[in-house]
Protein backbone atom coordinates (compact mmCIF):
# COMPACT_ATOMS: atom_id res chain seq x y z
CA UNK A 1 0.00 0.00 0.00
CA UNK A 2 1.79 3.05 -1.06
CA UNK A 3 1.23 5.95 1.33
CA UNK A 4 3.93 8.57 -0.13
CA UNK A 5 5.64 9.39 -3.33
CA UNK A 6 9.33 8.53 -3.35
CA UNK A 7 11.93 7.01 -1.47
CA UNK A 8 10.92 6.54 2.45
CA UNK A 9 12.96 5.75 5.29
CA UNK A 10 12.10 2.74 7.60
CA UNK A 11 12.70 3.31 11.82
CA UNK A 12 10.69 0.36 13.97
CA UNK A 13 8.52 -2.32 13.73
CA UNK A 14 6.88 -4.32 15.82
CA UNK A 15 7.80 -7.83 16.53
CA UNK A 16 4.82 -9.26 14.53
CA UNK A 17 5.05 -6.81 11.90
CA UNK A 18 1.77 -5.63 12.48
CA UNK A 19 2.62 -1.73 12.64
CA UNK A 20 5.63 0.37 11.74
CA UNK A 21 7.13 3.90 11.97
CA UNK A 22 8.73 5.68 8.77
CA UNK A 23 9.68 8.53 7.15
CA UNK A 24 8.97 9.86 3.79
CA UNK A 25 12.06 11.20 2.17
CA UNK A 26 11.14 13.65 -0.55
CA UNK A 27 7.89 15.13 -1.28
CA UNK A 28 5.45 17.54 0.63
CA UNK A 29 6.00 14.74 3.23
CA UNK A 30 9.52 14.44 3.86
CA UNK A 31 10.54 14.11 7.06
CA UNK A 32 6.70 13.86 8.51
CA UNK A 33 7.12 11.19 10.57
CA UNK A 34 4.03 8.41 10.28
CA UNK A 35 2.57 4.86 12.02
CA UNK A 36 1.27 2.46 9.42
CA UNK A 37 -0.92 -0.71 10.15
CA UNK A 38 -1.09 -3.17 8.48
CA UNK A 39 -4.22 -4.10 9.59
CA UNK A 40 -6.48 -1.03 8.44
CA UNK A 41 -4.41 -1.50 5.55
CA UNK A 42 -6.40 -4.83 4.48
CA UNK A 43 -9.27 -3.70 5.74
CA UNK A 44 -9.09 -0.99 2.95
CA UNK A 45 -8.89 1.99 5.57
CA UNK A 46 -6.56 4.50 5.21
CA UNK A 47 -3.20 2.75 6.94
CA UNK A 48 -0.95 5.75 7.76
CA UNK A 49 -1.81 8.03 10.89
CA UNK A 50 0.82 11.17 11.13
CA UNK A 51 3.04 11.21 14.46
CA UNK A 52 4.64 14.43 13.69
CA UNK A 53 5.94 17.00 11.60
CA UNK A 54 9.52 17.86 10.57
CA UNK A 55 11.09 15.53 12.63
CA UNK A 56 14.92 14.91 12.96
CA UNK A 57 14.40 11.20 14.04
CA UNK A 58 14.32 8.75 16.17
CA UNK A 59 15.98 8.33 19.88
CA UNK A 60 13.92 5.15 20.35
CA UNK A 61 10.34 3.29 20.35
CA UNK A 62 8.87 0.68 22.92
CA UNK A 63 8.66 -2.74 21.70
CA UNK A 64 5.03 -2.45 20.95
CA UNK A 65 5.02 1.23 19.56
CA UNK A 66 2.82 2.45 22.24
CA UNK A 67 5.76 5.01 23.09
CA UNK A 68 7.89 6.66 20.67
CA UNK A 69 10.72 9.27 21.48
CA UNK A 70 11.26 11.88 18.50
CA UNK A 71 13.32 15.12 17.77
CA UNK A 72 11.26 17.53 16.13
CA UNK A 73 11.55 20.76 15.11
CA UNK A 74 8.34 21.61 15.26
CA UNK A 75 6.19 23.29 17.86
CA UNK A 76 3.74 20.50 18.84
CA UNK A 77 0.46 21.62 20.51
CA UNK A 78 2.96 25.01 21.43
CA UNK A 79 5.68 22.76 23.81
CA UNK A 80 9.15 23.34 22.56
CA UNK A 81 11.33 25.88 20.69
CA UNK A 82 10.48 26.49 17.10
CA UNK A 83 13.34 25.42 14.21
CA UNK A 84 15.39 23.97 16.95
CA UNK A 85 16.00 19.98 17.96
CA UNK A 86 13.16 19.45 20.50
CA UNK A 87 12.40 15.93 22.12
CA UNK A 88 9.01 14.53 22.32
CA UNK A 89 7.17 11.52 24.19
CA UNK A 90 4.25 10.33 21.65
CA UNK A 91 1.97 7.91 23.26
CA UNK A 92 -0.83 6.08 21.08
CA UNK A 93 -4.17 4.70 22.50
CA UNK A 94 -7.88 6.10 21.48
CA UNK A 95 -6.73 9.66 22.17
CA UNK A 96 -2.78 9.97 21.19
CA UNK A 97 -1.00 12.49 22.90
CA UNK A 98 2.44 14.13 22.29
CA UNK A 99 4.80 15.22 25.71
CA UNK A 100 7.60 17.63 25.55
CA UNK A 101 10.83 16.41 26.92
CA UNK A 102 13.43 19.10 26.59
CA UNK A 103 15.21 20.73 23.79
CA UNK A 104 18.33 19.41 22.51
CA UNK A 105 21.72 20.85 20.69
CA UNK A 106 22.33 20.93 16.91
CA UNK A 107 24.90 18.28 17.64
CA UNK A 108 22.39 15.94 19.37
CA UNK A 109 20.49 16.09 15.86
CA UNK A 110 22.74 14.30 13.65
CA UNK A 111 20.97 11.42 12.18
CA UNK A 112 22.78 11.10 8.62
CA UNK A 113 23.85 7.28 8.73
CA UNK A 114 27.22 8.93 7.21
CA UNK A 115 28.06 10.81 9.97
CA UNK A 116 30.39 9.60 12.58
CA UNK A 117 28.95 11.33 15.48
CA UNK A 118 27.90 10.17 18.66
CA UNK A 119 24.12 11.26 18.68
CA UNK A 120 20.56 10.20 19.94
CA UNK A 121 19.12 10.02 16.74
CA UNK A 122 21.85 8.79 14.59
CA UNK A 123 20.84 6.05 12.13
CA UNK A 124 23.94 4.11 12.25
CA UNK A 125 23.68 2.25 15.60
CA UNK A 126 27.32 1.97 16.27
CA UNK A 127 26.74 5.93 17.00
CA UNK A 128 23.52 5.82 18.41
CA UNK A 129 23.87 7.28 21.60
CA UNK A 130 19.96 6.51 23.60
CA UNK A 131 18.55 3.50 25.02
CA UNK A 132 15.22 2.43 26.16
CA UNK A 133 13.40 0.12 28.06
CA UNK A 134 10.93 -2.75 26.59
CA UNK A 135 7.91 -0.85 27.47
CA UNK A 136 9.16 2.75 26.49
CA UNK A 137 9.12 4.07 30.08
CA UNK A 138 12.43 4.89 31.03
CA UNK A 139 15.17 6.33 28.11
CA UNK A 140 18.86 7.38 28.74
CA UNK A 141 20.49 9.37 26.23
CA UNK A 142 23.35 11.58 25.64
CA UNK A 143 23.46 15.38 24.76
CA UNK A 144 26.13 18.26 24.69
CA UNK A 145 23.06 20.74 25.41
CA UNK A 146 24.38 23.82 27.42
CA UNK A 147 20.99 24.99 28.19
CA UNK A 148 19.57 21.37 29.12
CA UNK A 149 22.37 20.90 31.49
CA UNK A 150 21.63 24.69 33.32
CA UNK A 151 18.01 23.88 33.32
CA UNK A 152 18.68 19.95 34.52
CA UNK A 153 21.17 19.91 36.96
CA UNK A 154 22.70 23.68 37.76
CA UNK A 155 25.17 22.55 35.71
CA UNK A 156 27.83 24.35 33.36
CA UNK A 157 29.03 21.42 31.23
CA UNK A 158 31.38 23.95 29.50
CA UNK A 159 34.76 21.53 29.01
CA UNK A 160 37.93 23.29 30.94
CA UNK A 161 40.29 23.12 28.47
CA UNK A 162 38.32 23.01 24.76
CA UNK A 163 35.37 25.29 25.88
CA UNK A 164 33.26 23.82 24.25
CA UNK A 165 29.83 21.76 25.65
CA UNK A 166 30.42 18.31 26.77
CA UNK A 167 28.13 15.66 26.01
CA UNK A 168 26.85 14.27 29.57
CA UNK A 169 24.39 11.13 30.08
CA UNK A 170 20.65 12.00 31.04
CA UNK A 171 17.51 10.27 31.95
CA UNK A 172 13.68 10.56 31.42
CA UNK A 173 11.33 8.59 33.51
CA UNK A 174 7.83 8.69 31.30
CA UNK A 175 5.67 7.95 34.29
CA UNK A 176 6.70 10.92 36.63
CA UNK A 177 8.14 13.33 33.97
CA UNK A 178 11.35 13.14 35.65
CA UNK A 179 14.48 14.22 33.39
CA UNK A 180 17.75 14.49 35.36
CA UNK A 181 21.32 14.14 34.62
CA UNK A 182 22.95 10.79 35.80
CA UNK A 183 26.70 12.43 35.20
CA UNK A 184 26.30 15.39 36.20
CA UNK A 185 27.55 14.89 39.49
CA UNK A 186 30.11 18.03 40.69
CA UNK A 187 28.43 21.33 41.16
CA UNK A 188 30.79 24.21 40.76
CA UNK A 189 33.09 22.48 38.75
CA UNK A 190 33.57 22.67 34.82
CA UNK A 191 33.81 19.13 33.60
CA UNK A 192 37.17 18.01 31.89
CA UNK A 193 36.21 16.34 28.93
CA UNK A 194 37.81 14.62 25.73
CA UNK A 195 36.97 15.14 21.91
CA UNK A 196 35.44 11.42 20.74
CA UNK A 197 37.08 10.45 17.58
CA UNK A 198 38.25 13.86 15.81
CA UNK A 199 34.35 13.98 15.70
CA UNK A 200 34.07 17.83 17.08
CA UNK A 201 31.93 15.99 19.67
CA UNK A 202 33.14 16.67 23.08
CA UNK A 203 31.77 14.31 25.96
CA UNK A 204 32.57 14.33 30.05
CA UNK A 205 30.77 10.73 29.76
CA UNK A 206 29.35 8.49 27.29
CA UNK A 207 26.68 5.54 26.82
CA UNK A 208 29.01 2.89 25.29
CA UNK A 209 28.23 2.70 21.35
CA UNK A 210 27.39 -0.65 19.93
CA UNK A 211 29.38 -3.27 19.45
CA UNK A 212 28.03 -4.61 16.15
CA UNK A 213 24.80 -3.24 14.15
CA UNK A 214 22.49 -6.04 15.53
CA UNK A 215 23.52 -5.44 19.41
CA UNK A 216 23.96 -2.95 21.74
CA UNK A 217 25.14 -3.40 25.60
CA UNK A 218 22.98 -3.08 27.93
CA UNK A 219 23.53 -0.40 29.13
CA UNK A 220 20.04 0.59 30.78
CA UNK A 221 18.76 -2.59 32.62
CA UNK A 222 14.86 -3.28 31.58
CA UNK A 223 13.25 -1.80 34.75
CA UNK A 224 15.16 1.39 34.00
CA UNK A 225 17.01 1.51 37.62
CA UNK A 226 20.20 1.35 36.58
CA UNK A 227 22.07 2.96 33.87
CA UNK A 228 25.64 2.18 33.04
CA UNK A 229 28.37 4.74 31.32
CA UNK A 230 31.38 5.77 31.13
CA UNK A 231 33.45 9.07 32.36
CA UNK A 232 36.10 10.56 31.21
CA UNK A 233 36.64 12.72 34.60
CA UNK A 234 36.27 11.47 38.34
CA UNK A 235 32.87 11.90 39.83
CA UNK A 236 34.04 9.57 42.94
CA UNK A 237 37.13 10.14 45.07
CA UNK A 238 38.62 6.56 44.20
CA UNK A 239 38.79 7.64 40.97
CA UNK A 240 42.14 8.61 40.39
CA UNK A 241 43.43 7.34 37.55
CA UNK A 242 42.65 10.34 34.91
CA UNK A 243 41.29 8.08 32.57
CA UNK A 244 38.37 7.09 31.12
CA UNK A 245 36.22 4.61 34.08
CA UNK A 246 32.73 2.97 34.16
CA UNK A 247 30.08 4.00 36.21
CA UNK A 248 26.76 2.82 37.54
CA UNK A 249 23.43 5.40 38.19
CA UNK A 250 21.13 3.51 40.37
CA UNK A 251 17.70 5.00 41.18
CA UNK A 252 16.86 6.16 44.66
CA UNK A 253 14.59 3.45 46.05
CA UNK A 254 16.10 0.67 44.23
CA UNK A 255 17.71 -2.65 46.58
CA UNK A 256 21.22 -0.74 46.15
CA UNK A 257 20.13 3.13 46.77
CA UNK A 258 18.76 4.15 50.14
CA UNK A 259 17.91 8.02 50.74
CA UNK A 260 20.77 7.61 53.19
CA UNK A 261 23.50 6.31 51.29
CA UNK A 262 26.33 8.42 50.97
CA UNK A 263 26.58 7.61 47.48
CA UNK A 264 23.46 9.03 46.82
CA UNK A 265 23.55 12.33 44.38
CA UNK A 266 19.85 14.27 45.22
CA UNK A 267 20.11 16.52 41.99
CA UNK A 268 19.97 12.90 40.10
CA UNK A 269 17.78 10.85 41.44
CA UNK A 270 20.11 8.07 42.04
CA UNK A 271 23.57 6.53 43.57
CA UNK A 272 26.87 6.99 41.77
CA UNK A 273 29.27 4.08 41.67
CA UNK A 274 32.36 3.30 40.29
CA UNK A 275 32.40 -0.26 38.69
CA UNK A 276 35.94 0.09 37.17
CA UNK A 277 38.83 0.61 39.60
CA UNK A 278 39.58 3.62 38.99
CA UNK A 279 43.29 2.98 39.37
CA UNK A 280 44.49 1.76 35.87
CA UNK A 281 46.44 3.37 33.70
CA UNK A 282 44.34 2.61 31.09
CA UNK A 283 41.01 3.50 29.75
CA UNK A 284 38.36 1.13 30.96
CA UNK A 285 35.21 0.47 28.72
CA UNK A 286 31.54 -0.65 29.61
CA UNK A 287 30.88 -4.24 27.94
CA UNK A 288 27.89 -5.34 28.69
CA UNK A 289 25.15 -5.90 31.61
CA UNK A 290 22.64 -8.58 32.74
CA UNK A 291 18.83 -7.78 31.73
CA UNK A 292 18.24 -6.37 35.33
CA UNK A 293 21.71 -4.85 35.61
CA UNK A 294 22.94 -6.64 38.79
CA UNK A 295 25.91 -8.17 36.69
CA UNK A 296 28.05 -6.01 34.58
CA UNK A 297 30.97 -6.93 32.25
CA UNK A 298 33.94 -3.97 32.19
CA UNK A 299 37.47 -4.07 29.32
CA UNK A 300 40.21 -2.38 30.57
CA UNK A 301 42.50 -1.67 27.70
Amino acid sequence: YPVSEGAGHFWAATPSGSQAIFEPKAGPDAADLYLFDTAKAIAGEAPDSLIAEKTLGILGTSENLSKVYFLSEAQIEGQGEANQPNLYLYEAGEAPSVTYVATLSSLDATASSTAHLLSPVNERPDRHAARLTPDGQTLAFMSSSAALAEQVAGYDNTDQAAGRPDAEVYRYDAATAALVCVSCHRPGARPQGRELEDSGLYAASRLAPWETSLYAPRALSTDGTRIFFESFEPLVLTDTNGRADVYEWEQEGAPGCAASDPSLVPASGGCISLISSGKSPADSTFLDASPGGRDAFVFRL
